[in-house]
């Protein structure tokens, strides 16, 4: 176990630097823009923004925290069963695979092989290697609990093997690799319905999931405290099980997806308060009693902070997805802010949580330096606080001009110049979270390398498992099939109803006038597109409420509403979350010059001083002709 445990987290470590790294570049693009010129044209493909953003995302997400609590998973799974790993060789394999996928991923990124899909970027080498991790820790796993000593399961037991349950299958099905391993095949409107039926379920049913699954773990052996409700830990779990599953779609409010899609994600979304606030009071009064070790328990104070912004950013998220809100503030600087305090903080949190917690008895040897994991709690936290408040105050600027559609305010001095203070902010903010991380892995080496030895199994360590197992009366009863059968089954209710359903639809969806089959070279200039990353800057989804009335040059300009029909042939659809740069839905009717095209193209500030958008003069002059030719399309 021990083997298996120690890869994950070392890794882990080494690719949070990596991401968080990455993180604070793109803040200092956004502060600074001109930085990108003064970089050798050679060395732009690698750190431009739109290529940077897609591994910044996928090192944090699926490498830092699936690696970090799927070491805690592996450690947590046999302690709270009171039985020994089952095949370690297994686990040990499982974690090795998952790095290669994710390096294979990610240098595929930066060679320009991306999907162009939100949290669904990786091209198929790395989902091969993730699903192989995922069938060898399933069998592992499995094999472990069926041999169990403690026949009932503690809630935890029940969260972190569903998230081995589920997360196969939502990777599956939202990249549809059960219909084309290699290349996506989705197109129009169903497509961008899969990417977030997938986008959100890697939320909810794999980093949720496995948050609350260690904090179920280790609250009550630190605290020393019995779960506290049973009742509590049915309605947290299986109300996530359902409601979850179902709000992908409010990604898309007032878009060119069916109406009845849109009303059921924002019902769920809604509904969501209902397992937070289940689960999150439930671990609060497990802690409640002892309240004094925030000021002494390093993995205390993480946990409960990072639930805490879990609980903060689940009500966010239903807030946002009303229609009146989500038409203010989508597509600004609001959204990346709502996904760090998820991400970067809430389940971040937890996962340093993890680590603080396991790794003394993993080498046994107390943590080197008290005074430095203070330093990174309290740094983290100033850090992840400020990066979320630059961004959403960021966001509420950009909306508030965008829905004023102020006459006369050209893009750059509506987004990027009214946001521009908020971005120093968010350079200041990442600076501080990235020194408070560089801390927490000189403690992690100094710890294994000078920490005092400890005993394996310690005095506090037997009271905390008996502390925990007083609680037994709270677990559940029922078999290991009977547990899975009751995953897939209510997993199977979102399938049919978000996935199935919006699928059947979209095949009775006939092509319009505004349908475009792209020529070969319009194709592979969307190609380039795509491979540079320019969609995650541009969306191409004008929304019903603001057509013909959002400003990009003059009021009304941003152009018609985008129906499901105008998508017919796209693969994958570009809709994206995110107007960092203008809508592009119709760039050519409002830039019809083919000149003025290939010029913005290499110089973008020649023409829009200040502007986020980097300069593409390192490509060929055939590739700046192709993606032109793509533009014309737009219309």
């Amino acid at each position: 176990m021990n083997r298996a445990v120690k890869l994950a987290f070392l890794s882990a470590a080494c690719w949070l630097l990596l991401g968080i790294l990455l993180g604070l570049w793109m803040a200092v693009h956004f502060a600074f823009p001109e930085i990108i010129y003064k970089a050798p044209v050679d060395m732009r493909p690698f750190i431009e923004y739109g290529k940077i953003r897609q591994v910044h995302v996928n090192v944090l997400a699926f490498a830092w925290l699936s690696l970090t609590f799927l070491g805690g998973l592996i450690y947590a799974i046999p302690h709270m069963t009171k039985t020994a790993l089952q095949h370690e060789k297994c686990a040990v394999a499982a974690i090795g695979f998952w790095n290669i996928g994710l390096l294979a991923g990610n240098i595929g990124l930066l060679m320009g092989y991306s999907r162009g899909r939100e949290y669904a970027s990786m091209f198929w080498p790395a989902d091969l290697f993730l699903l192989i991790a995922f069938l060898l820790l399933l069998y592992a796993m499995t094999a472990t609990i069926r041999v169990r000593t403690q026949q009932r399961m503690n809630v935890g037991v029940w969260y972190l093997y569903g998230s081995l349950i589920w997360m196969p299958l939502i990777i599956v099905l939202g990249k549809g690799l059960y219909l084309n391993f290699i290349t996506n095949p989705f197109s129009g409107y169903f497509d961008n319905v899969a990417n977030w039926f997938l986008g959100h379920n890697i939320l909810g049913l794999w980093f949720t999931t496995l948050g609350i699954g260690m904090s179920y773990f280790m609250i009550p052996r630190i605290t020393h405290q019995p779960v506290y409700s049973h009742y509590l830990s049915v309605i947290g779990l299986w109300s996530l099980a359902v409601f979850y599953p179902a709000v992908g779609a409010h990604h898309t409010l007032d878009g060119p997806v069916p109406r009845w899609l849109m009303a059921e994600a924002t019902v769920f979304s809604v509904l969501m308060v209902i397992p937070v606030t289940a689960a999150i009071w439930n671990l609060y009064k497990m802690t409640s009693p002892r309240w004094d070790l925030l000021w002494t328990d390093n993995t205390l104070r993480f946990v409960l902070v990072g639930l805490t912004m879990y609980m903060l950013v689940s009500f966010q998220g239903s807030f946002q997805a009303l229609m009146f809100v989500s038409k203010y503030l989508h597509f600004s600087q609001w959204v990346p802010g709502h996904a760090m305090l998820a991400l970067g903080g809430g389940f971040t949190f937890i996962a340093i949580g993890t680590i603080y917690y396991i790794m003394p008895k993993l080498f046994s040897r107390h943590w080197w330096s008290d005074s430095l994991a203070a330093w990174h709690f309290w740094l983290s936290t100033i850090g992840i606080t400020g990066i979320f408040l630059s961004l959403t105050v960021a966001g509420l600027v950009q909306g508030a001009n965008w829905q004023n559609a102020i006459a006369g305010m050209h893009w750059v001095d509506a987004v990027v110049r009214a946001s521009h203070p908020h971005m120093v902010a968010l350079v200041l903010s990442g600076l501080t979270f990235v020194i408070a991380q560089v801390l927490f892995v000189i403690n992690i080496v100094a710890s294994i390398r000078h920490g005092e030895q400890v005993e394996l199994m310690t005095k506090e360590d037997v009271l905390a498992e008996e502390g925990a197992a007083a609680g037994k009366v709270f677990a559940f009863e029922h078999s290991l099939p009977r547990l899975a059968m009751y995953m897939l089954a209510t997993f199977s209710f979102a399938v049919v109803t978000t996935y199935a359903i919006p699928a059947i639809g979209a095949k009775e969806l006939k092509p319009g006038p505004q349908s475009v089959q792209y020529t070969a070279l319009q194709a592979r200039g969307r190609a380039i597109y795509i491979r540079e990353g320019c969609l995650w800057c541009h969306s191409q989804m004008v929304r019903n409420a603001e057509a013909n009335e959002i400003t990009v040059f003059r009021r009304g300009d941003i152009g018609n509403f985008t129906s499901p029909e105008v998508y017919y042939y796209q693969n994958p659809v570009l809709f994206e979350q995110h107007r960092r740069g203008p809508d592009l839905s119709h760039a050519w009717a409002r830039w019809p010059s083919e000149f003025w095209q290939k010029e913005h193209l290499k110089d973008p500030s020649r023409f829009n001083p200040g502007t986020w958008m980097v300069p593409f003069s390192y490509l060929p002059e055939s590739d700046v002709h192709a993606v032109v030719e793509y533009l014309k399309t737009l219309r």
